[in-house]
């Protein structure tokens, strides 16, 4: 009878243990179950937050490209209001023109190069004869040359003007091209001093005939300034 009795408290002590792991196992699974929903609602939240940073950034970046915008249109108004002349000349047909087509641009350049290489082409030629090269030639035939001098510098200065126009902010503030101008017209004294101060005695100035000092001092500085000219010119696009 004992026997019957310790089985049966057995059984039912093994019963209460499986029923009690069971239970267990049911709370960790619903625990787990939980703590899913949980890290999916911090997911959730994670992306809605990243998503509202996002379009708090774009909108944030919007707004400040609209105010640069509207600092530079501000800055561009007040700059053509304080030099009337420049505006005008932006606004010409000319500077329409090359602004909006494809080849006006090359096109000037072509004929700009073009036009000082005859101006220089004819103020070389003189000057190095007054320097000594090619004594064996008149000099006062070289001045043959001057009608396709002032061609070319006819051909660069309409050239230039287109130049200007194209974009009259661009070349009137940068320093090369304003030393450009200084040059040129240090050129046009150059030759002017020339003009009064040399030029009547070349009708004398046979083949092998030596030029006066003054002459090849003229005729030096008018190679050193034009060849500036030149340097000048091309530093415009880098300065």
């Amino acid at each position: 009878m004992m026997h019957i009795v310790l089985a049966a408290a057995a059984s039912v002590a093994g019963g209460v243990a499986a029923a009690g792991h069971a239970a267990g196992h049911l709370v960790a699974s619903t625990a787990s179950v939980a703590g899913d929903a949980v890290a999916s609602g911090h997911a959730v939240a994670s992306s809605a937050s990243a998503t509202a940073a996002a379009a708090s950034s774009s909108a944030s970046s919007a707004v400040t490209d609209a105010q640069l915008n509207a600092q530079y249109a501000a800055a561009v108004a007040a700059k053509e209001a304080a030099y009337p002349i420049l505006r005008f000349c932006k606004y010409t047909a000319v500077g329409a023109w090359v602004r909006n087509s494809a080849w006006a641009f090359p096109f000037l350049q072509s004929w700009h190069f073009i036009g000082m290489t005859m101006l220089l082409g004819g103020v070389f030629a003189i000057d190095l004869r007054v320097l000594g090269v090619a004594r064996a030639v008149p000099l006062a035939p070289l001045h043959r040359f001057l009608p396709l001098v002032f061609v070319g510098f006819g051909i660069n200065l309409i050239t230039g003007i287109c130049f200007f126009c194209h974009d009259p902010w661009v070349y009137a503030f940068n320093i090369s091209f304003r030393i450009k101008m200084l040059l040129i017209l240090l050129a046009g004294l150059n030759a002017l001093w020339f003009r009064l101060g040399v030029f009547l005695d070349l009708e004398h100035w046979g083949p092998g005939i030596e030029a006066s000092r003054l002459a090849k001092v003229i005729s030096a500085v008018s190679i050193v300034i034009w060849l500036a000219v030149i340097t000048a010119g091309r530093y415009i696009a880098f300065t």
